[in-house]
């Protein structure tokens, strides 16, 4: 790798793994209460599924995963 990646760059990928285990229950739930709607009529709640699964994520990571993440890099600086 040339270069290093940019702040927001780094926070989606950091994200991705949290939007990967949030979005499988409520993909889940999305297809039992909407999966027999026409498509044009579900589409509204596909929009809605992608929100919250993107805000959910950003939460996960804003207030769990990076914390964690600067309490982890602080202890190891510490200890080596």
């Amino acid at each position: 790798v040339l270069f290093r990646s940019g702040q927001r760059d780094r926070m989606l990928g950091d994200m991705s793994y949290g939007a990967y285990l949030i979005h499988a229950p409520l993909v889940s739930l999305y297809s039992l209460w909407f999966g027999q709607l026409p498509f044009m009529e579900r589409l509204p709640y596909w929009g809605a599924l992608v929100l919250v699964v993107s805000g959910l994520s950003w939460l996960a990571w804003r207030f769990l995963d990076k914390p964690v993440m600067t309490w982890r890099e602080l202890y190891l600086r510490a200890r080596l």
